[in-house]
């Protein structure tokens, strides 16, 4: 009930800012798998804001791995679970959406890849996972889990 002091928003702001910088880790196996796809194409659809994406990957170095193929849910009308991030990315991939295979941790990313018409990997890599969220991912549509990256490279490569 009390306003916030001035300039608390830009504080706030620089001091996440660094410690994305100083803390962001990846998920172990995350590099390895997006590189080993080589010239396969490749989106992120994120709730997350353009700024913090375009930071998350600057900072893993992962940039260059998606050049213009990142996209925010910012860019849509609807945001999770409504598929409009993920139709959007397979339209500019020119792919489609049945052809697409989604790597995806939350539950409603998970429904929004589903109602797109694709498929769904469930992975449970993340140091947010907690006991329980393999069922959340499957009640939401999940075609399949993964524990870690390794085992989402093993589906690849199965599917081929």
């Amino acid at each position: 009930g009390h306003a916030l002091p001035p300039g608390w928003d830009e504080r706030l702001s620089a001091r996440m800012t660094a410690r994305f910088r100083r803390d962001l880790a990846e998920v172990p196996g995350a590099g390895d798998f997006i590189r080993a796809l080589g010239e396969m194409p490749r989106a992120i659809a994120s709730s997350s804001s353009p700024a913090r994406l375009a930071q998350c990957l600057e900072v893993l170095g992962l940039a260059p791995a998606f050049g213009p193929h990142v996209f925010s849910a910012e860019l849509v009308a609807n945001g999770k679970p409504a598929p409009d991030i993920y139709l959007l990315a397979a339209e500019r991939l020119a792919v489609a959406p049945e052809a697409c295979l989604v790597i995806e941790d939350s539950p409603s990313g998970v429904q929004a890849a589903k109602a797109a018409g694709m498929e769904v990997v469930g992975l449970l890599a993340g140091a947010h996972i907690r006991p329980g969220h393999d069922a959340r991912l499957r009640a939401a549509g999940a075609d399949h889990l993964a524990a870690s990256w390794g085992a989402v490279a093993r589906l690849v490569r199965a599917q081929r």
